[in-house]
């Protein structure tokens, strides 16, 4: 990168471990701004003799002459440090809007044990590793990391006795051992083609990036029912909230109930930073409370102080928060029979099912985040 000015404000990126970098640029105006943890954004007005959204452009490997890009996967070299991003550029009547979303380490490859899961639900997904065929789907929110998490799923197979395939429109790491395919439709592979493709070269497990439509719900019931392990994802509120998803979408409840056999949903919450964090003991009122809610007793919390490695707001970073659902007979009985969401929750819990708000809770117990964390996410 030749480039001081561009440079440095990457550089400044990784500093400030900015989740994002919006360039704006009219004549030799150009406004830069970061979104940095805790929800600051830093602004930065710079008059330049350079075009920073055409080095950029440069630098990708994109002709000048290219206007829009949707959603492109980018890794930069910075100092010798990889700063993956997924760029996004709009230009029209002389004005340039240029952005640079960072895939956060949070989002990186992670074994499956850096993801903080409960002991029961580490058991399960030990279990699944020994699964050959079915649907596995991970929901949540937008940027709640579950491509991350499908990433760290597969890479609790052995990829020297398996042939594990991946469908993604964005490759966000490289996976040892995976055959990652980028969907891309302007050159002819788009997901129809590349699927069947897969399935004539016996992929035995395959990530299909995101149900998006019935089509896609579709195509991972078939490659699920010729045998295969298929792992997607899928925006929704909850694990069990995703089998009404998959039903509105037109599946049926029996292919559902025949196919899918494992849902994990999840959600990102603040962790408390390591550099402040404090210990505080509960008044006994607030200690009742807890128990009554959680069925977790507790005696002290832990909070940050706030300090100046996380801006003073006693948060440095993220973690996942979960809940699985294992498809058993009992719950499969259920969904085929039209049982309601309550009805199907309370046999998950009965089963040992861990919601996303007990699993929040005790990562507060055990300092990971905070309460108030979880009243900000309204969990």
């Amino acid at each position: 990168m030749n480039n001081k000015t561009l440079k440095k404000i990457l550089q400044y990126s990784l500093y400030k471990e900015a989740n994002a970098i919006s360039i704006k640029t009219k004549g030799r105006e150009q406004i830069i701004s970061f979104s940095l943890p805790q929800f600051i954004e830093e602004t930065m007005e710079l008059n330049l003799k350079s075009d920073l959204i055409a080095l950029l452009k440069e630098e990708i490997g994109l002709p000048q002459s290219q206007t829009n890009i949707n959603n492109k996967y980018h890794k930069f070299n910075v100092g010798g440090k990889g700063l993956p991003t997924v760029v996004s550029l709009l230009e029209e009547e002389g004005q340039k809007n240029l952005q640079l979303q960072i895939i956060p380490r949070e989002k990186r490859l992670f074994t499956i044990r850096q993801l903080a899961w409960q002991k029961e639900q580490l058991r399960l997904i030990k279990l699944l590793s020994r699964k050959r065929a079915g649907l596995v789907i991970v929901s949540g929110p937008d940027n709640s990391g579950k491509t991350s998490t499908i990433y760290s799923l597969l890479k609790t197979f052995d990829s020297s006795k398996l042939n594990i395939s991946s469908l993604e429109y964005i490759i966000e790491e490289d996976i040892p051992g995976v055959n990652q395919i980028c969907i891309d439709d302007r050159i002819g592979l788009d997901f129809k083609k590349l699927l069947s493709a897969l399935l004539k070269q016996d992929s035995e497990i395959i990530m299909l990036e995101e149900i998006k439509n019935k089509t896609d719900a579709k195509n991972c019931l078939t490659a699920a029912a010729t045998g295969r392990l298929v792992f997607s994802s899928l925006k929704s509120q909850g694990a069990i909230d995703t089998l009404f998803r998959l039903e509105n979408m037109g599946l049926s409840k029996k292919e559902i109930a025949e196919n899918v056999i494992m849902i994990i949903n999840q959600r990102l919450l603040r962790k408390t930073c390591p550099y402040c964090i404090k210990k505080h003991k509960l008044d006994p009122k607030t200690i009742d409370k807890f128990k009554t809610y959680t069925n977790i007793k507790i005696q002290e919390l832990y909070t940050g102080r706030g300090c100046s490695r996380c801006q003073n707001t006693g948060y440095q970073g993220q973690i996942a928060i979960h809940e699985i659902l294992v498809l058993t007979e009992k719950i499969k009985n259920l969904v085929q029979r039209e049982s309601s969401l309550n009805t199907i929750q309370k046999a998950a819990i009965k089963e040992g099912f861990i919601t996303l708000e007990q699993d929040a809770l005790l990562k507060v117990k055990s300092g990971i985040t905070t309460i108030d964390e979880i009243i900000a996410q309204k969990l």
